[in-house]
C-alpha cells in the first residue's frame, strides 16, 4: 500500500536567510548586446551578490545561525545536518555538510551533503522523513540549501537564468505541526543527461587556461548544438520538460487529494519569466499566487529557488493554516520534481 510521507510527522519550525546584496542585473552587463537581449528576455531584474572572498560554508552557516536563533535553539541540540548544494564546489574530494556543522557549532550532528543538481533542495526533503523514519533518536533536522557563482565556471547573467549567492535554512522537527511535507514526485529524462554539464575541470577534461574556461561556454549555443542546430528537436525537448513537470506536481496533488488549481501558493524554480507563466497557466494557478514576482527580483540560487520564497511568504506573513503550496522545478538529468506542502 502506498504511504504518504506525512506520517513521518515533522514540520518547519523556523527559517533562516543569508541573501546577497541586490545588484541591478541589467547594469551588470557591459557592452553585451546579445547578453542584455536575453536578460530582457528571461524577465530577470536583480541577482544578489556576496564577495567572493567569503567561503559557502560560511554563508550556509550564517543562515543556519539565524535559523536556530529564531526557533530558540542550541547548535548542539541538533541532531542531524542536511546541506543542499548545486555550485561548483570550492575543492576536490571535500564535504560542505561537515564544514557547515564546525562552522554553525553543530558538532553533535552527523551531515548529509547533497547536490543533485537543481532539483535536490526540494527532492531533499525525501531523505529528512527518511531519516525520521528510520532513526527514533533523531528529534531535529537542520537543512540549508546554499548557493553561489563560481566566476570561473559559470556566466551570472546572459543566459536562461541569473544565477545568485544565498543561502536559506529551516530547522525541521518532530513537533513541529505546521509547514508539513504531503507529497512528492520526480521523473528523471535521462536521455539527456549531458545537457547542461560543464566541460572542463572534472576528470575527462582537466581545467583549461582562461579563454577555455566553463564560463565562456555559451549555454544557448551549447544547447542548439546539442540538439544538432534543430529548432523543432529544441521546442519537443522543452514541451517534453514541461509535461514532465506538469505530471510530477499532479500526481503530488492527486496524493494530497487536491486539484492543482487549488494550490494557494505555487513556488517554482526560478526560470524565464515566460515559461513560469506557461507552466503556472498549464496548472490552472493565477501568476499573483506564484513566485514569478519574487524571482525576477531575487535571481536564481540552484535548487533553493522555491525553499527561499518560502522563507519568505513565512517572514511577510502569506502563509496561513489550511493552505496547500506546491514546489516544482526542472534540473540537470534531466529531473523534473515536485512536492506539495501543507501549512
Amino acid at each position: 500500500m502506498r504511504r504518504s510521507p506525512k506520517e513521518a510527522d515533522f514540520g518547519i519550525a523556523a527559517f533562516g536567510l543569508q541573501l546577497g546584496d541586490r545588484v541591478s542585473a541589467l547594469e551588470s552587463i557591459d557592452g553585451d548586446e546579445l547578453s542584455r537581449y536575453r536578460l530582457e528576455r528571461s524577465g530577470f531584474k536583480r541577482f544578489c551578490e556576496i564577495s567572493a572572498d567569503i567561503g559557502t560554508e560560511t554563508i550556509a552557516a550564517t543562515a543556519a545561525t539565524r535559523c536556530l536563533e529564531r526557533a530558540g535553539v542550541d547548535p548542539g541540540e541538533v541532531d542531524y545536518l542536511i546541506v543542499v548544494c548545486t555550485s561548483v564546489p570550492e575543492y576536490l574530494i571535500w564535504d560542505l555538510s561537515a564544514a557547515v556543522a564546525a562552522e554553525a557549532g553543530c558538532h553533535r550532528a552527523s551531515t548529509l551533503l547533497l547536490g543533485q543538481g537543481c532539483g535536490s533542495a526540494v527532492l531533499g526533503l525525501e531523505q529528512a522523513a527518511g531519516i525520521f523514519a528510520t532513526r527514533p533518536e533523531v528529534d531535529k533536522i537542520l537543512y540549508v540549501g546554499v548557493d553561489r557563482l563560481s566566476a570561473r565556471h559559470q556566466r551570472r547573467s546572459g543566459t536562461a537564468t541569473t544565477d545568485s549567492d544565498g543561502a536559506v535554512a529551516m530547522l525541521l522537527t518532530r513537533s513541529s505541526p505546521r509547514l508539513t511535507l504531503v507529497s512528492t514526485a520526480q521523473t528523471t529524462l535521462g536521455r539527456h543527461h549531458a545537457l547542461f554539464r560543464l566541460p572542463y575541470c572534472g576528470r575527462i577534461a582537466s581545467c583549461l587556461p582562461d579563454d577555455t574556461a566553463n564560463s565562456k561556454v555559451d549555454v544557448d549555443e551549447a544547447t542548439m548544438e546539442y540538439f544538432g542546430d534543430d529548432a523543432e528537436k529544441l521546442i519537443d525537448w522543452a514541451a517534453d520538460c514541461d509535461r514532465a513537470v506538469i505530471e510530477a506536481l499532479e500526481r503530488c496533488c492527486a496524493v494530497a487529494e487536491i486539484k492543482a488549481g487549488s494550490l494557494d501558493h505555487l513556488l517554482m524554480l526560478h526560470d524565464r519569466r515566460e515559461s513560469m507563466l506557461q507552466v503556472s497557466a498549464a496548472l490552472d494557478v493565477p501568476a499573483d499566487r506564484t513566485n514569478i514576482g519574487m524571482a525576477a527580483m531575487l535571481g536564481h540560487f540552484g535548487g533553493s529557488d522555491p525553499l527561499i520564497c518560502l522563507a519568505i511568504l513565512d517572514a511577510t506573513e502569506k502563509l496561513t493554516e489550511g493552505q496547500r503550496i506546491g514546489m516544482l522545478g526542472l534540473s540537470s538529468g534531466m529531473q523534473c520534481f515536485a512536492a506539495v506542502m501543507a501549512v
